[in-house]
This record gives C-alpha cells, structure tokens and sequence, in this order.
C-alpha cells in the first residue's frame, strides 16, 4: 500500500501528526432512532500550507478539503486519512510518533479489534442493531480517546 515511502518521509510525516495532527475515535448519532451510534478512527493534518497539504496526499493518499474559514484568518486546510488505509499508515508511523504515540496506539487498537462493519452478511443493506459487546468495545476506547485529547495537561498543571 505504502510502496516507496521512505523512512524519513514516515518520520516527516510523523512531525506532521505530533504538531499539526489529530488522531482520535469519535462518535457521532445516527439520523435515524433505533439505529446504535457510528464510531470511527480519524486521523488528520491541519495547516495553512497548501505544499504540506499536497504532499501528504500525494505520498499517504487521503483527501485533502478547506476547513470552515474564520474571518480574518488564513484558510486552513485538512488532509485526511483514507479509512482503507488508517491502519497501515498507523503502523507504519508509529514508531516516529512521540506526541500522538499513545493516541495512534488506541486507534491501532480500535481498528484491529473490528468485529462489526455495519453490514449485512451479504455486504449489501446497513444492519440497525451493533452487537452490545462491540457497542461497549467502542464506547470504551472511544471515552479513552476522549481523555488522552482533552484540552490542558494531564495534572491540571504545567
């Protein structure tokens, strides 16, 4: 999937992640009721700078797409994983991550523990009902994400 990327360009991108990055498992509500919550691992690089943007394109795929512009500030663009790819490019950076380690360790986790795509046996209608034990699986490493990218430091202090 990865063919021809350096290891220097996993580390660069690795940078990318640790200052400008997000890697996360969010949750969001279904749009319609009976339906189980939709949980996803989401990895993302936020900048002004459209070279950036290209280059992590270019050389780890994903999309790129202009983030909702503020007034009086530079448009800021998005580059994001491609959920096919999530995992193997977690894999690969991982050993280059300092600050995001933990967070990529979990999403690593999340995707290699799915059990449960949502579909049908035959892949083709969307299944309402989520088994419970994957729902708690989620939830919990979902409430795991969501503490190790809260705002502020860990002990409340600097």
């Amino acid at each position: 999937m990865y063919e021809g990327i350096t290891e220097i360009e996993w580390a660069q991108l690795a940078t990318w992640l640790n200052s400008d990055g997000s890697i996360s498992i969010q949750k969001s509500r279904p749009k319609r009721l009976g339906l189980t919550p939709i949980y996803r691992s989401r990895v993302a690089v936020s900048n002004t700078n459209r070279n950036v943007m290209d280059w992590l394109q270019t050389r780890f795929g994903g999309a790129v797409y202009l983030a909702l512009r503020r007034p009086g500030h530079k448009p800021v663009l998005v580059w994001r994983c491609a959920a096919a790819e999530r995992l193997a490019l977690l894999k690969q950076a991982l050993p280059y991550l300092i600050v995001k380690q933990d967070r990529a360790s979990l999403a690593i986790r999340y995707e290699e523990a799915m059990t449960w795509n949502g579909k049908s046996e035959k892949g083709r209608r969307p299944s309402a009902i989520m088994p419970m034990v994957e729902q708690e699986r989620r939830e919990a490493l979902y409430q795991q994400s969501l503490q190790l990218n809260r705002k502020g430091s860990v002990d409340g202090s600097y």
